[in-house]
């Protein structure tokens, strides 16, 4: 079951990095492509939310 979860949290571990990546450009370009990056990053909160309240 372990196995599962630690699978499962790959796609989140890349998730986190390329938000990472679009927040700093966030930050330094305030360009478009970055404003969606931005809304992903809370689509992604909202799944990390109820990850941990389903686990």
């Amino acid at each position: 079951m372990s196995n599962l979860n630690s699978f499962k949290e790959l796609p989140t571990i890349l998730f986190a990095g390329y938000l990472l990546k679009e927040c700093r450009g966030f930050i330094f370009l305030h360009n478009l492509n970055s404003c969606f990056g931005l809304l992903f990053f809370l689509i992604f909160l909202l799944f990390l939310l109820l990850g941990c309240v389903e686990g």
